[in-house]
């Protein structure tokens, strides 16, 4: 697969963040399962792991394609809802 001007698209792959609950108490870690590079590499593509610190508009400059890798629930307020459970 390749994009017009004849490179392999760069494809954004979300990360986990996890607070001191997973991975090690009292550390703060991203994360993602290898897997997601791996398809995509196999398809063609370039994976690049995107930083919960990296900008939206900067992701959507640099990458061709963006994998939403899943993990936590996402706070609803951010895409202008409101809870209406508990969200740990």
């Amino acid at each position: 697969m390749k994009t017009e001007n004849g490179k392999c698209p760069i494809i954004g792959i979300t990360l986990s963040l996890d607070h001191g609950r997973r991975l090690s108490a009292g550390q703060e870690y991203v994360y993602v399962k290898r897997a997601y590079a791996g398809a995509i590499a196999r398809a063609g593509g370039s994976p690049v792991h995107i930083s919960p610190e990296l900008a939206a508009a900067r992701v959507a400059t640099m990458c061709d394609g963006l994998v939403i890798s899943g993990g936590d629930d996402i706070p609803p307020e951010l895409y202008g809802e409101v809870a209406t459970a508990k969200i740990n």
